[in-house]
């Protein structure tokens, strides 16, 4: 049948496999109170509140984050003027950021940014405040809040600086979700230059901002692969194909700089185009000229003859990324989303296998 035979053509010619950020926690020494002091309640103006913002960080370094939460916006709620104010948003958004709550997050790093002082601090809220956006795919805003803050506060800032290279990969990213990729690979490839032209050959290993820009790269083909139609033509699924092949070698040197962070991002994505293609392709109209039940069932076991290997493929990236994480005691939202993803995967290759077993075929 003609749209198998361009599937058949389609797999086996082109999809063959071919910082964490500085916590700003501010510690002086500690204060020990006797331990028969007594309790009572103290009016807001009596408190030391340099004290209590210790008492927030000692409480945000042994992972209890709720007691910190509480003491940071007990800080906010009754002395706004206090010096330490914007480390106080600032760790809130760290708190609300580990929680997986972006929304939240976003809105304390947008107050981190606003009252911080020091640009480097400012560098950081904003680049914790762009990664919120992009995982809320609010990506319009991710430009304009760049663009903003190199043209104004963080004018001085030295854009081969990591942080400010990894600022202008969210950047990058948003671009290409925005449509402009050819745009956003440009500014990619001159980041990719700068750091390859200070690392000599073969010592790029581990360098954050390199693998996060490998993953940018290659998240610029999903973003085009995500926009073009799917058609059973034989132009329209080499186009697809071509895009996940380019998409798959930038994965695949996101994944050899050995930042784990963004190995796990990139298999993730990976495995996503390969979810996506099969899905595509199993949602196409079974031919009109198939009518009775039994043909239409003999097309659709062919054609998961032919496709069952994107899902095989997707299922080991998944399961290769989460065992890596698993050795290193690592814990990430792209683990996260890995597992879900792996779920349904494995559901939707039991269901395939099921109708097509009582042909016989053996999958």
């Amino acid at each position: 049948m003609k749209f198998l035979s361009i599937a058949a053509f389609f797999l086996a010619c082109a999809c063959a496999a071919t910082a964490e950020q500085r916590r700003i926690l501010i510690t002086e020494p500690i204060v020990i109170t006797p331990r028969g002091a007594p309790e009572r309640e103290i009016p807001p103006a009596e408190r030391d509140y340099h004290r209590l913002f210790e008492q927030a960080n000692d409480a945000f370094d042994a992972g209890d984050l709720d007691t910190a939460a509480r003491i940071y916006h007990d800080i906010l709620a009754h002395n706004p003027a206090y010096a330490n104010v914007p480390y106080c948003y600032y760790n809130l958004g760290l708190i609300a950021f580990k929680r997986r709550n972006y929304e939240e997050a976003e809105g304390h790093f947008k107050a981190a940014y606003l009252l911080l002082g020091d640009t480097q601090d400012k560098s950081d809220a904003l680049l914790l405040r762009s990664h919120c956006l992009a995982r809320l795919e609010r990506w319009q805003e991710i430009p304009d809040i760049i663009d903003e803050a190199l043209s104004g506060d963080l004018a001085a800032i030295s854009l081969d600086a990591p942080v400010a290279r990894e600022i202008l990969l969210r950047r990058a990213e948003a671009i290409a979700l925005l449509g402009r990729p050819d745009e956003a690979r440009t500014s990619v490839q001159r980041i990719l230059f700068g750091i390859r032209r200070e690392h000599p050959r073969g010592e790029t290993f581990f360098i954050p901002e390199f693998a996060m820009a490998n993953f940018i790269m290659g998240r610029t083909f999903v973003a085009e692969f995500a926009a073009l139609p799917f058609e059973a033509t034989l132009d329209r699924l080499t186009e697809k194909c071509r895009l996940i092949q380019n998409a798959q070698q930038w994965f695949l040197e996101t994944i050899r700089v050995g930042v784990i962070y963004w190995t796990n991002a990139a298999a993730y994505e990976l495995a996503s185009l390969y979810r996506t293609l099969f899905d595509e392709m199993n949602r196409h109209p079974v031919p009109s000229e198939l009518i009775t039940e039994e043909e239409r069932t003999i097309y659709r076991c062919e054609l998961w003859e032919k496709t069952a290997g994107l899902l095989r493929k997707a299922r080991r990236t998944l399961t290769g990324s989460i065992e890596s994480a698993k050795r290193i005691h690592e814990h990430n939202e792209f683990i996260e989303e890995s597992l879900r993803l792996l779920v349904e995967v494995n559901a939707a290759y039991a269901e395939k296998e099921s109708l097509c077993r009582p042909r016989g075929t053996d999958h």
